[in-house]
C-alpha cells in the first residue's frame, strides 16, 4: 500500500458470536496474538473481533496485545457486539487485552479530511471486560487530523483503562502511565443498555478538547487521572451556549445525564490559550435526583473548577429525602470560578442546582 490514500484491511480475528470464548485456548473462536514490538500501520481496521463481511454471527474473535504499536490506521481495533456467557450462563469478561501498547497517527497517515479521517482509534460496541494496560492514544499529525478524532469509543461497552508495572518487573507502584494526547475526545463513553462499567485510573490527559466524555452511561470511575487543560482544539458545542456562545471550551471530565459516577482524587490543571477561551475542570449536567459526588480533586489555574448545570437534586420531588450532587473534600487554587452552579435556561417549575446539603451540618 505504498501509495496515497492505499489503506490494506487489516487482521480479522473471526469468532462465533454464540460461543463463549471459553474453554482456553479458545478452541470457539478466532485468536489473534500481537507480541514483542510487532507493527500494523496502514490499515483500514487494523484489528477486528469478527468477519466484516459476515457481521454479527462473526463476532467474538479474541485479540490479545502486549508491547506493539498501532500506526496511522483508520481504526486501530474495534470490537463488535458479543457477550462471552459460559454454558452456566454466567456473563464473563472478554479474553482480550491491549498491554503497553501504542496507538499513534502521525504526518505519514494517508488519509485525508473526508472519507478517511481517523475517527476513533479503538471502537468497542456492545463488549464487556477489555482491558488497556500502560498504552499510549497519540495523535500527533499536525497537516490534516489535528486535534481530532477519539482515543477510546465506547457505546454499551465496559473495560477498564489503568497504569502497570514496568514489563517484567513486580512493583508497588506502577511507572507506565496510559496517555490521551491531541484528540478532540480522550474517552468517549455512551449509552449503556446494561449493567456495565468502565474504570479509568492513574491517565494522563493533555491537549485534548475534552479528556473524558460521558453520556447516559451508569458507573464509570475516574479516579487518580491527570488532565492538563487548555492546548486542544476548541470545544464547539457550548456547555450552555446562551452563557458561551463566541468562546472555546477544553474540558477535563464532561458527564452528563448520567446518574451514577465517581470522580475521586484527580488533578486537573488549565493552561491558558488565549482570549474567549474557558477551561473547565469538571462538568456535570442534569444527572438527575440521585446522590453522586466529586470528590477529593484538585483544581488549579482554571476558568471554572467545578461547572454543573441543569438539574442535579431532586428538589421537585415531594416527599423524599435530599438527594444530589455534592461537591466535597476538594482543593481549589488559582481559579477564576471555584464552583459555578448554573440554574440558568430552565424553566420556573424545575429545579436546577445540586444537594442543597453539602457535608456536614
Amino acid at each position: 500500500n505504498d501509495c496515497y490514500q492505499c489503506f490494506w484491511k487489516g487482521i480479522e480475528s473471526r469468532g462465533q458470536v454464540l460461543m463463549s470464548q471459553d474453554p482456553y485456548p479458545f478452541s470457539n473462536q478466532g485468536w489473534v496474538s500481537i507480541y514483542n514490538g510487532s507493527t500494523i500501520k496502514n490499515a483500514i481496521n487494523a484489528v477486528t473481533n469478527t468477519d466484516e463481511s459476515v457481521g454479527w454471527g462473526a463476532d467474538g474473535g479474541v485479540i490479545q496485545c502486549n508491547g506493539s504499536n498501532f500506526v496511522d490506521n483508520i481504526t486501530c481495533a474495534s470490537f463488535f457486539e458479543y457477550d462471552n456467557y459460559h454454558t452456566d450462563g454466567t456473563l464473563h469478561p472478554n479474553h482480550s487485552y491491549f498491554i503497553n501498547c501504542t496507538f499513534l497517527l502521525d504526518n505519514d497517515y494517508k488519509g485525508n479530511t473526508t472519507g478517511d479521517v481517523m475517527q476513533h482509534m479503538v471502537s468497542l460496541e456492545g463488549v464487556e471486560g477489555i482491558g488497556f494496560g500502560g498504552s499510549q492514544f497519540l495523535n500527533r499529525d499536525t497537516i490534516t487530523n489535528r486535534g481530532t478524532g477519539e482515543g477510546i469509543y465506547a457505546f454499551n461497552s465496559g473495560f477498564g483503562i489503568n497504569a502497570i508495572c514496568t514489563p517484567g518487573t513486580f512493583c508497588i507502584y506502577p511507572s507506565i502511565y496510559p496517555r490521551f494526547c491531541g484528540f478532540a475526545i480522550g474517552i468517549d463513553v455512551e449509552q449503556s443498555l446494561w449493567a456495565l462499567a468502565v474504570d479509568i485510573d492513574e491517565c494522563i490527559f493533555d491537549s485534548s478538547g475534552i479528556g473524558v466524555y460521558v453520556s447516559a452511561f451508569n458507573n464509570v470511575n475516574t479516579t487518580r487521572c491527570d488532565f492538563k487543560i487548555g492546548h486542544g482544539n476548541g470545544y464547539v458545542d457550548s456547555v450552555r451556549s446562551s452563557t458561551f456562545t463566541g468562546c472555546y471550551q477544553n474540558i477535563g471530565i464532561f458527564t452528563k445525564n448520567t446518574h451514577q459516577f465517581r470522580i475521586e482524587d484527580n488533578y486537573f490543571e488549565g493552561k491558558p490559550n488565549g482570549a474567549y477561551w474557558y477551561n473547565f475542570g469538571t462538568v456535570v449536567a442534569n444527572t438527575g435526583g440521585v446522590t453522586n459526588t466529586v470528590y477529593r480533586n484538585h483544581y488549579d489555574s482554571l476558568t471554572f473548577g467545578v461547572f454543573t448545570t441543569g438539574i442535579n437534586n431532586n428538589d421537585d420531588i415531594p416527599f423524599l429525602p435530599e438527594q444530589g450532587l455534592k461537591i466535597l473534600c476538594n482543593t481549589f487554587s488559582k481559579n477564576s470560578n471555584d464552583i459555578y452552579i448554573d440554574n440558568a435556561g430552565l424553566p420556573l417549575a424545575s429545579y436546577g442546582g445540586i444537594s442543597r446539603i453539602q457535608g456536614t451540618p
